[in-house]
């Protein structure tokens, strides 16, 4: 048996040089206690047939991204391991991350199993960060990089905005979402597949896919929803007051250029405003900055509403080319739906 207590470790001692998901990690952490019960014959077959229990109280540790200069803090409260050999690893860590409290629980495979890189390895997971909640199962091929995910996923909380700010990509703010599906990851992409939930009122199932083996991200999606309402997504969006008939708006130059993509989307019901349309179809490419809505249609009361939208932010003065067709339509009521203007009667 094998008994260490230290009130104060440096991290970057321990790790001597190793990558954690390939960051590096510095730091200290506080009364540190490790206990293992197994064999001494060699620190090996110590490791490998002896039960681990490892605990440590407040830690502040900082993780830095390959090839990036900058740190993010970590601060942990608590954090407990404990490794049963031929049954199982169970790791709990709770603590504050972008100054946020978060909790994260992880039941895998034991040590030895954990050691062989061909072997592909069961996981359970549930995480907590600011508001937002995260439970999966399944295996990982490689848990050391993170790499041959295939799990069941299930992910709810207040806005999908703060999950952008995680993932270091751009959402718009919303209300409260909740989904279910299965994730697949690789090297280079990210499969959402089996997709079931709500985004506040909004129903959608489908699939969404993301590659990364390019020099921009490509985003592919296909949605479907019963009944999708408009404000579910851009609630938080207010529309700026204007003398204008079609109001000034800046263009998201700089989103348009972070990644390509095609998002097909169909609703039976769309509700925008007080307004009601059926059989709502969407379909969008986005290419090096050049976005194409076309075709754009839906039913409005008896009448077929169909468009188109185009915008082009490689020029150096990004430029917008809209279209807009129906017959016997109330185009009023049509135009404040878009959100372009409330002027036309």
């Amino acid at each position: 048996a094998l008994s260490f207590k230290s009130p104060k470790l440096d991290v970057q001692k321990v790790l001597s040089g190793h990558k954690v998901q390939g960051q590096t990690v510095s730091g200290t952490m506080q009364t540190v206690g490790l206990d293992m019960k197994g064999p001494v014959v060699s620190m090996d077959q110590l490791l490998s047939q002896s039960r681990i229990d490892l605990q440590a109280g407040q830690s502040q540790l900082l993780l830095q991204d390959p090839g990036k200069t900058t740190t993010e803090p970590l601060q942990l409260d608590q954090l407990k391991l404990i490794s049963i050999p031929e049954k199982s690893t169970q790791v709990s860590l709770q603590g504050r991350f972008r100054d946020s409290p978060f909790g994260f629980d992880l039941q895998t495979a034991d040590y030895n199993a954990l050691q062989k890189s061909s072997v592909s390895l069961p996981i359970k997971l549930a995480s907590t960060f600011a508001g937002h909640s995260l439970k999966a199962e399944g295996k990982m091929a490689d848990l050391q990089i993170g790499q041959g995910l295939h799990v069941s996923l299930d992910i709810k909380g207040d806005n999908l905005q703060t999950v952008g700010q995680l993932l270091q990509i751009e959402l718009p703010e919303t209300g409260a979402y909740e989904f279910s599906g299965r994730l697949d990851a690789t090297d280079d992409e990210y499969a959402f597949t089996g997709i079931k939930g709500k985004l506040g009122k909004s129903d959608t199932t489908g699939m969404l896919k993301v590659n990364t083996s390019q020099k921009r991200p490509v985003v592919t999606a296909n949605l479907n929803s019963d009944a999708l309402y408009y404000d579910d997504v851009f609630k938080h969006q207010k529309r700026k007051e204007s003398d204008r008939l079609i109001p000034d708006f800046a263009i998201p130059v700089e989103f348009l250029k972070s990644f390509d993509s095609l998002i097909d989307i169909k609703a039976e019901k769309l509700y925008n405003v007080e307004v009601q349309y059926h059989d709502f179809v969407f379909h969008a490419t986005l290419n090096d900055g050049y976005l194409q809505v076309e075709p754009f249609e839906s039913t409005l009361g008896s009448a077929l509403v169909d468009g188109a939208l185009h915008i082009d932010s490689r020029q150096e003065k990004p430029a917008i080319r809209f279209s807009l067709n129906s017959k016997d339509t109330n185009y009023g009521e049509l135009l404040e739906s878009f959100g372009i203007t409330d002027k036309v009667e």
